[in-house]
């Protein structure tokens, strides 16, 4: 059975809701141009990105990548509203905090029973 290498999961589903969240918020809230687009595909990748690295820790940092590419874009694209572009920069922000934080050390990781 699969089952995560990282006790962390909880640190990872906060990168898996922050995704979903950037993901629903491309259909909420009003964006011009290609930063809609731009919001549900980084949102996507960074909520199946957190999920993989449930597994492959070191994926983490790709969600690190998409996060300040999210931080550059919101300056790049335009915005119909400004706390919009605002909104995507926290979550970016909030996304590259949560990427780097780093999976326990083996050593520290409590140990499986076996029956």
């Amino acid at each position: 059975a699969l089952t995560p290498i990282a006790p962390d999961a909880r640190v990872r589903a906060v990168n898996i809701v922050l995704g979903l969240w950037l993901f629903a918020s491309a259909f909420l809230f009003d964006r011009a141009g290609n930063a809609g687009l731009n919001a549900w595909l980084v949102g996507l990748f960074v909520a199946a990105i957190a999920f993989i690295t449930l597994y492959a820790p070191g994926l983490r940092f790709l969600n690190t990548g998409l996060a300040v590419w999210l931080l550059v874009s919101t300056i790049w694209f335009g915005y119909a509203r400004a706390w919009v572009a605002f909104h995507d920069a926290f979550v970016a922000g909030a996304i590259i905090v949560v990427s780097l934080v780093p999976p326990l050390p083996l050593a520290s990781r409590p140990r499986e029973s076996v029956p």
